[in-house]
């Protein structure tokens, strides 16, 4: 009797990919929008990309600029409302993401978490922050 048969069962388990937990497709979803978002929204100004130009700011820097990616400063930063900004030309897109939907601010809230989780997975992190946090732990 051979033990061929048990060995390619074993082999091709190990090419199986291990299925993403509900968390895991939760935030894929959320960042997969929050493109969706940017690319609407955003991209106009700070290009598809992210990295800005002449006098707007490179969104995939943010990490590196700041020694850390702060979700909460960044999501009132893309809201707008709570920073009192009036001459900036960056809209105020909790404002509009409330208006345009009749959901209201529960509709805002959930576009600028969304925006906010995918600016957090386009950073560059600088040299110095490069080994101290890796994509998985977003």
């Amino acid at each position: 009797m051979t033990n061929a048969p048990l060995a390619l069962v074993a082999v091709a388990a190990l090419a199986v990919p291990f299925p993403a937990s509900a968390g895991d497709r939760d935030q894929l979803r959320a960042i997969g929008q929050g493109r969706a978002l940017y690319l609407a929204h955003c991209a106009s100004c700070h290009g598809p990309a992210g990295r800005g130009a002449e006098g707007v700011p490179d969104l995939t820097r943010i990490e590196a600029r700041d020694g850390a990616f702060d979700p909460v400063h960044v999501a009132k930063h893309v809201d707008g409302r709570r920073l009192g900004r009036a001459s900036s030309r960056m809209p105020r897109w909790g404002e509009h993401f409330a208006r345009s939907w009749p959901c209201g601010e529960a509709w805002s809230a959930a576009q600028v978490w969304k925006l906010t989780r995918y600016l957090d997975f386009v950073q560059e992190p600088s040299p110095a922050l490069a080994g101290s946090r890796s994509r998985r732990d977003r």
